[in-house]
């Protein structure tokens, strides 16, 4: 989408149009409710109120863009049946589409990466970086480079703003302000910036305070586990309130974090920590845990037990919950299963 407000692609396209799909869930809830029908037009007269009078937009001419953003916390069925498959391996196909078939391998192997690619703006990231990476196999090869400049500094500020993201998750809220950004020590408007997490959002009237926000609610669910887990590696459960400065060090299980997480998720409202839990169980995966040791976690992070426990934990509460909740746990237990595989 920047690029092309930027006039550097899809030249063609005279407009794109962002769909929500968390104000799409509730608008769909709506109309189960009243037995009402909706057309396309009319989807996006709603959601864009400025299209209302923007009668040229039905012309076979204009070229519009939609861009599903968060579809992924759809409740609907999607039926992609008539989707065109190509299966003929003789087919001849442009040198794009088999880089797209090699980078969409790449991407499903691990989950956390697949789930985040359900917003353009990673799938650009994952895009770029696989398509060097496949252009330059001399530099690359089959593994990555094993130097980085990932520092300790690096990890306490990932922390710090983990700690923030997951504030903001329990008071279901997507922006803050510049005092919590010092109550949580975080540099104002450099880091956090620089990385591409957080963005400044346009104030109404110059004299207003400023606003901050996680480009993506993605990030900050993402974030939120990332520190949920980080602790749970120092033998802390944040999530358990209840616990003191003296037992910091007390030895908690995996399971506990996991049902304090789940008892959170099923007890907030249908969406609030879906991403959430899917990424703390994407964590837990062996194979992103071996990743990210060095990075986001410790090098001497000891090894998790305890996952049978958490497959047992999540069966259960998928078995006992409500049709909204169990797509959800099936797939956080789907990714559970094929680590311990």
């Amino acid at each position: 989408m920047l690029d092309w407000a930027e006039e550097r692609a899809n030249l063609n396209i005279q407009y794109v149009f962002p769909f929500p799909f968390r104000e799409m869930q509730s608008l769909r809830k709506q109309n189960i409710v009243e037995k009402k029908d909706i057309s396309v037009l009319e989807l996006l007269q709603t959601c864009h109120n400025e299209t209302r009078s923007m009668d040229f937009l039905e012309q076979p001419d204009c070229k519009v863009l939609f861009v599903m953003d968060r579809i992924d916390i759809f409740q609907g069925k999607l039926d992609f049946k008539n989707t065109p498959v190509v299966t003929d391996i003789e087919a001849v196909i442009p040198l794009d589409s088999l880089l797209a078939v090699k980078i969409l391998r790449h991407t499903k192997t691990p989950p956390t990466i697949y789930t985040l690619c359900h917003m353009p703006f990673c799938c650009w990231i994952v895009a770029m970086v696989y398509e060097r990476g496949f252009h330059n196999d001399d530099d690359y090869g089959n593994e990555p480079p094993q130097d980085n400049k990932w520092t300790d500094m690096d990890q306490v500020f990932m922390l710090k703003l983990g700690r923030l993201a997951l504030k903001l998750l329990d008071n279901n809220r997507s922006v803050f302000y510049e005092e919590e950004l010092k109550e949580y020590s975080l540099p104002v408007r450099e880091k956090a910036w620089w990385s591409g997490l957080c963005a400044e959002l346009a104030r109404a009237i110059p004299k207003d305070k400023p606003v901050f926000c996680f480009t993506h609610l993605s990030f900050l669910e993402f974030m939120a586990a990332h520190y949920i887990f980080t602790f749970r590696l120092e033998e802390r459960n944040v999530l358990d309130q209840s616990y003191r400065v003296t037992e910091l060090f007390k030895e908690h299980s995996l399971v506990d974090m996991y049902r304090k997480a789940v008892d959170r998720y099923l007890s907030a409202p249908v969406g609030q920590y879906d991403l959430f839990l899917r990424f703390l169980c994407d964590l837990s995966m062996t194979l992103n845990y071996g990743l990210l040791r060095g990075m986001l976690f410790p090098h001497n992070a000891p090894p998790l037990k305890g996952l049978e426990d958490v497959v047992r934990l999540l069966t259960k509460r998928k078995d006992s919950a409500g049709p909204e909740r169990q797509a959800n746990l099936s797939e956080c237990l789907r990714q559970l299963e094929e680590s311990e595989d």
